[in-house]
């Protein structure tokens, strides 16, 4: 099997079980990727540390194979993933999720920024605080220096696409 790279949106995960050996848990998840120009439904399979949310675009990286389905008798191609990380995300849905995980931006927060920087909002929040504290109704410039700090510690992940 090959290794590659697939970028892909993570939309829910459809199975999940313990595999008893103190790893996190394996999933078979439904996500969307572009494979050969098109966008297609795949299903992901592979370790979940807890840290997918739906709607969130992220780079996995493993191989393609295939699953013989016992309920259909079809084969399915499944990609198998090792590891993953997060990609920039590009629509407001995934950036106001994005948004969400610095400390003190809560979802109404995150969505005001987007309204107000659109794609740039992560970039603002995270160079210039006081700008986003200023532009954003009930955002502290305390409360968006201390997201811009989060994330600038994550900002090497966002560059992933």
């Amino acid at each position: 099997m090959t290794k590659c790279e697939l970028t892909s949106t993570y939309f829910k995960t459809k199975q999940r079980w313990d595999n008893g050996d103190g790893e996190p848990p394996t999933i078979i998840a439904q996500a969307e990727a572009e494979i050969d120009g098109k966008r297609a439904n795949i299903t992901l399979k592979g370790l979940d540390d807890g840290d997918l949310f739906p709607h969130s675009e992220y780079r996995f990286y493993g191989s393609w194979s295939t699953y013989s389905n016992r309920r259909t008798g079809k084969d399915e191609q499944q990609f198998h993933f090792s590891s993953y990380v997060a990609a920039e995300p590009h629509g407001r849905q995934g950036i106001v999720r994005y948004l969400e995980k610095a400390p003190s931006i809560v979802r109404v927060l995150a969505a005001r920024m987007f309204d107000k920087f659109g794609q740039d909002a992560v970039k603002v929040l995270r160079e210039t605080p006081a700008i986003a504290a200023d532009a954003i109704d009930r955002l502290s410039l305390q409360a968006a220096e201390e997201a811009a700090k989060y994330l600038e510690t994550q900002e090497h992940l966002e560059h992933a696409t």
